[in-house]
Formats: structure tokens, C-alpha cells, sequence
């Protein structure tokens, strides 16, 4: 990645894409948003 993102929105965008991909247990789609909520706020993927 070569360009910076200064929006809030877009950043958190890019974040939850970049969490979505690196998961590894199968989830609903309704508890996507939930597992993604957690990883982004605590900055800990190993919460999975």
C-alpha cells in the first residue's frame, strides 16, 4: 500500500477487510460484524 487514508470511515472500512480475511473459524454472517467489532477494538486477533 503505497497512498495513506486520512478518513475515519475509510480506515475502519480497510480494517474490518483486512480482519474479515485473516479469520480463521467459520462464522455466521450475522456475527461477522461482532468478531470484527472485537478484533478492531482490541487490536487482538487471537480473540477469534
Amino acid at each position: 500500500m503505497t497512498e495513506f487514508i486520512f478518513d475515519p470511515g475509510q480506515i475502519e472500512t480497510q480494517s474490518m477487510c483486512i480482519i474479515r480475511a485473516g479469520l480463521t473459524r467459520l462464522w455466521a454472517e450475522d456475527e461477522f460484524p461482532v468478531v470484527e467489532r472485537l478484533i478492531h477494538t482490541s487490536g487482538d486477533p487471537s480473540l477469534e
